[in-house]
This record gives structure tokens, C-alpha cells and sequence, in this order.
């Protein structure tokens, strides 16, 4: 299986970085978005969904980033109040290339929903969290295979 970006790097550099100014990282907030970016994009080896519309490195759909924007981002800024500071696109192809704001619109995506996050080390509970808020029932995307791609990000 081809990656993209180095799960290192990703993690260190990209994730972490995104999240921590505005209080949105956690160890299993990371886990979860390098989980969900190694299932969606093989960590960034696809930006653009090769038969539909999702985008960036967490493949999300432009439908789903203006639900964020303006329905999720404006609630996020009251818990959140550095997120203020942050300007966010409101083009969505923009996801390709900015990895920050692919990131923070994917931890958005899940910080809207009110179940708790699952422990940083339960890669199962990761998976099937994955599934319920992100992929969604109706996905074809598996926890097994979340979980077989979440491995390969473990250095």
C-alpha cells in the first residue's frame, strides 16, 4: 500500500501544529485524524476523491465543509476562543493544498458530536468512532480496515 506523508510528520508537524494553538488537540484527537486520514487518503497519497467530491487528506466533501463553516465553526468559536484568530477559507477545494485547514475542518467535523472521544489507545473504539461520525452507516469504509490502515502509521 502506498502513503503519502510520513506518519511522523504528519503527526508531529502538521496535526499537532494545527490543533494545539486553539485547544482542539488531544492524544486521541490525533490518533483519530491520523486514523481517519490513513483510511480516507493513504496519508495525503490522494487529495481529490477519484470518483467523487471529497477532498484534501481526510476526503471531506464540500457539502460537508460548508455544514462546518457555518454551522459547526461559528458554536466551536464560543468553547474555543483562539479559534477566533484563525481565518477560515470558505473554498473548500482549498483542503488540497492547506493541510491546516483540512485539519482543524476534520476535528471539527468529530468535535461536533457530543460522544466523548475514545481513548487514545483503543484502536478498535477509534475505528468504530470513525465509522459512526465520519464514514457513517451507510459508508464503504470498515472498521477492520481502519484499524489494518491505522497500523501502518505506527512507527
Amino acid at each position: 500500500m502506498s502513503f503519502g506523508i510520513y506518519p511522523y510528520h504528519l503527526r508531529n508537524y502538521i496535526i499537532r501544529s494545527a490543533l494545539d494553538p486553539f485547544g482542539l488537540w488531544s492524544k486521541a484527537a490525533e490518533n483519530l485524524l491520523i486514523g481517519t486520514c490513513a483510511q480516507e487518503s493513504k496519508l495525503g497519497y490522494y487529495v481529490k476523491q477519484i470518483s467523487g467530491p471529497a477532498l484534501g487528506i481526510y476526503q471531506i466533501e464540500p457539502d460537508t465543509f460548508f455544514d462546518i463553516i457555518n454551522i459547526v465553526v461559528p458554536r466551536a468559536k464560543k468553547h474555543f476562543p483562539t479559534l477566533t484568530d484563525y481565518e477560515f477559507s470558505n473554498n473548500p477545494d482549498n483542503m488540497i493544498f492547506d493541510l491546516r485547514l483540512a485539519t482543524i475542518m476534520c476535528r471539527l467535523q468529530y468535535w461536533r458530536w457530543p460522544e466523548k472521544l475514545p481513548a487514545a489507545d483503543d484502536t478498535k473504539a477509534l475505528a468504530e468512532y470513525w465509522k459512526k461520525y465520519y464514514n457513517t452507516i451507510n459508508g464503504k469504509g470498515t472498521v477492520d480496515e481502519f484499524i489494518s490502515n491505522y497500523q501502518l502509521t505506527q512507527y
